[in-house]
């Protein structure tokens, strides 16, 4: 896997992961993987076709800001991957800045277009349908 790791100011470190310049046979496993990587476990649904790809996060502390723009996908956070992953105590304050996306958790639901944010507690199981290309920024908080 390719990534490029960056010191960024205020003592926190950043990570960028891309699809750039992958062969296209790779940069489905790789996208999944940096999705995972980047969110803690989730279930990822891309489809067989990834033509672009960002992850760019950066933390100070605890605290993790994280830009996304990418192609469609979906996400779930199972109770089963709860309980093995150590990224669950996160509140996750995320804006939709282009695109569109479905949001479920604890039997609610919100569907989201361009501007509008959601929170969502990464310790209950939580599933998000993009249906488009799009690009997010979000607020990982402890």
């Amino acid at each position: 896997m390719s990534v490029d790791a960056l010191e960024a100011g205020l003592g926190g470190a950043a990570t960028h992961y891309t699809t750039a310049g992958l062969p296209a046979a790779r940069r489905r496993a790789f996208w999944r993987e940096a999705l995972s990587n980047t969110f803690g476990s989730v279930d990822m649904k891309v489809p067989d076709e990834v033509e672009h790809g960002s992850i760019r996060a950066s933390s100070v502390g605890s605290l993790q800001a994280v830009m996304v723009e990418g192609d469609p996908h979906r996400a779930q956070r199972t109770k089963r991957l709860i309980a093995g992953s150590v990224n669950d105590g996160f509140i996750v304050v995320k804006v939709l800045s282009q695109g569109a996306l479905r949001v479920q958790q604890d039997a609610r639901e919100a569907c989201l277009s361009g501007g509008q944010m959601f929170v969502y507690d990464m310790a209950r199981p939580v599933e998000l349908v993009v249906p488009e290309r799009f690009q997010t920024k979000s607020l990982a908080l402890p």
